[in-house]
Order: C-alpha cells, then structure tokens, then sequence
C-alpha cells in the first residue's frame, strides 16, 4: 500500500538530489537507480522494503523487522533516499502497520494449526520468514521470476519459491507441494489490489477446490478510499498501475464471499477489520498523516479480511 508526497514518476528523469558519480555524468535518473540494484523489481516491491526498514526503526512499538534494515544496507537502498522521503509519512505508516496485522494473522493460524503450509502470493521482498522464524510452519513463496530470484540470495532456508507471471493465475496452484490433509493459509499482501474481481472470484473458487479446508488473508481497499486523489496520485507514480480505475475494491465482505460461495463451495468471513483499527493517532506525526488515518476510520477506506472455507474448522 502506498501514498503521496508528489515524487518523480518512473519516466522522469530530473532527480537532482539523487547521488552522483565523480563529476562523471548528470545525476543519475530514477530508472538508473532501479536498473543498478534492482533490475526488474516493482517499484512497490522495493518502496515496502525501504519503508519497513525506515519505520520500523522509527516506529517500533508497530513493527521490529532487523532484517529489513540490513536488506536496506546490502541492497544499497540508500540510494533511494531522495526520491522516497518525498512520500508523506502516511504511505510508511500504513505499510508497518499492515505489515505487523499480516504477521498477527499468521501467527493466529499457525496457533491454532501448528505444521500448517503458509503460502505468501506476492510477498515481494518479504521478510516474514525472519520476523516469524520460530513458527513451526511450512513457508512457500509465490511471486514473480526477478522477485524470487532476489529472494533466494538473501533468504536461506525459506522453502520453495514457484514462479508466476500474474497474481490472479491459477496455474501455480498445481506447483505446490502440499499434502492432501494438510492445514494451508494463503496471504495475498497487497497483490489482490489490481486484480480483476472476476479473476479474483475464480482463484477463490480454485483455491478450495484444491484445498477445502483454506484460510484466506488479504488487505483490500474500499471504493471511498479511491476518492483520495492525492494518495492515488502517489501510488500511480510508485506503481505505474491506476488503482481508481482498475482496483479491486470491497466494500462488504460478507457479500464478496458469497459472490465466491455456490453450492458445492462455502465462503465464511472470519474476520474483518480496519487497518488502522488499533492505532493511537499521535500528535508528532506529520498533520497529513493525522488526518489521513482518521478519514481512514471514519469511512474504513483500507481493511484486512481473513476468510475461509467452510470445510474447515473455525478457531
């Protein structure tokens, strides 16, 4: 998730504070920085990365996440300093704070699951596996080709990555390893938010069908919150991706689960809940950020939803 300051698109080139390079050349561009340490990586993908380290040191009474901070030194993400600060604080905020509720909602299932398969769809350059390293869980990644490549450099021992070229493909379900039996979760962090709602419902659909006793996790915006044109603005900059035309949006989850239900296949909501729910707006974030995050409660513009088949058992 991601939010506004006003930086340089991807095609914009005249970033004068970014680092130079021995009186060489001109500053180099954003696309230069990308290409140097990151080739192909979403830009999303490396703003999360940048933001956890960043607040997470911060701010972490919300998020403790070491690892991201040493993946921030290793992968040069200074670099990047100049052109993400510009974000409001708000755009960081949101991304700790929905970063710990995923965590929450992992260690819940593997509470009252202990062995299950946790599947992360879109993970991007996730820590998890570190920040809940002692669970005994299952842990699968899937993700795009340069993602996961990145991935198995820095992540040791974080079991299988399968590759895809969309989140919503249902192709990859195959590629898994599970054990017919086996308790799974699936996590879509942020990965559902410019998907097709039709393409949603049928990866839905195929994923009970695969495993009938699922749980599922995601953040999803309301249609209120495609109302924010500033925090838009933002997020197309980082993304390249108009949410406000092609988002995916809930805006009742009772009713976006029956929409994935038929006869033979029973969607529950077991829960459902603001991101910014819990949080305690403090008077020294930035004025933007204050108000943003009670606009946010007020209308419920960003949840987090976990849902599940009825096959399973309810905990």
């Amino acid at each position: 998730m991601n939010d506004n300051g006003g930086f340089s698109s991807d095609n914009d080139t005249s970033c004068s504070s970014c680092p130079q390079e021995e009186n060489t050349r001109d500053s180099p561009s954003f696309s230069d920085i990308r290409s140097a340490h990151l080739p192909d990586i979403p830009m999303e993908d490396v703003f999360s990365l940048w933001a956890r380290a960043n607040y997470s040191k911060k701010m972490p009474h919300l998020l403790r996440d070491e690892h991201s901070w040493q993946l921030y030194n290793e992968l040069h993400l200074n670099d990047f300093d100049a052109l993400f600060s510009k974000t409001a604080e708000f755009l960081g905020l949101s991304i700790i704070i929905r970063t710990s509720l995923f965590d929450q909602e992992i260690k819940s299932f593997e509470h009252s699951f202990p062995g299950g398969s946790i599947i992360v769809v879109g993970a991007g350059l996730s820590t998890v596996h570190t920040r809940l390293a002692n669970l005994d869980a299952h842990w699968y990644y899937v993700d795009l080709p340069p993602i996961n490549t990145i991935r198995q450099q820095y992540c040791t021992g974080c079991s299988q990555s399968i590759d895809i070229l969309d989140y919503t493909d249902i192709d990859w379900i195959n590629h898994v390893p599970i054990m017919p039996g086996q308790d799974v979760l699936v996590v879509f962090p942020s990965s559902l938010q410019c998907a097709d709602p039709i393409k949603v419902a049928i990866l839905m659909e195929s994923l009970a069908d695969k495993w009938p006793s699922v749980h599922i996790v995601f953040d999803a915006l309301t249609t209120k919150a495609l109302g924010y044109t500033e925090i838009m603005n933002t997020m197309k900059s980082l993304t390249g991706k108009d949410y406000t035309s092609s988002g995916y949006t809930v805006d009742d989850i009772e009713e976006e689960v029956q929409m994935w239900s038929d006869e033979d296949l029973q969607f529950n909501v077991l829960r459902s809940y603001g991101i910014f729910d819990a949080v305690s707006i403090k008077s020294d974030w930035e004025k933007h950020t204050q108000k943003t995050v009670m606009r946010a409660l007020i209308l419920r513009a960003y949840n987090m939803h976990h849902v599940y088949h009825a096959a399973t058992d309810i905990f």
